[in-house]
């Protein structure tokens, strides 16, 4: 089965939001932010991030009115994003 893309992405235009995800220790569970993908200027959301146990991945769920969202990350790819696209605009 296939699951469409996220509609929601992680919000990288926020410095801290970026800097308070790359400080997530092994287990932690935190408030972070994230945008709809398209238009690039959204609004910023609040939505759950977690990162796994074992320091792996990094789960991120947004929930809508229209149900519940969830997409992970490798936590390698996930840090070289952050610090790829750190405060750009999209």
């Amino acid at each position: 089965m296939t699951h469409p893309d996220p509609v929601h992405v992680i919000d990288f235009r926020d410095e801290w939001n970026c800097a308070h995800i790359e400080s997530a220790k092994p287990g932690e569970s935190l408030e972070i932010k994230v945008r709809l993908e398209r238009p690039l200027d959204s609004q910023s959301l609040t939505a759950k991030g977690v990162r796994s146990a074992d320091g792996k991945s990094f789960e991120v769920t947004v929930s809508s009115p229209n149900g519940s969202e969830t997409h992970s990350w490798s936590w390698e790819f996930l840090v070289d994003a952050l610090r790829v696209h750190r405060g750009t605009p999209g």
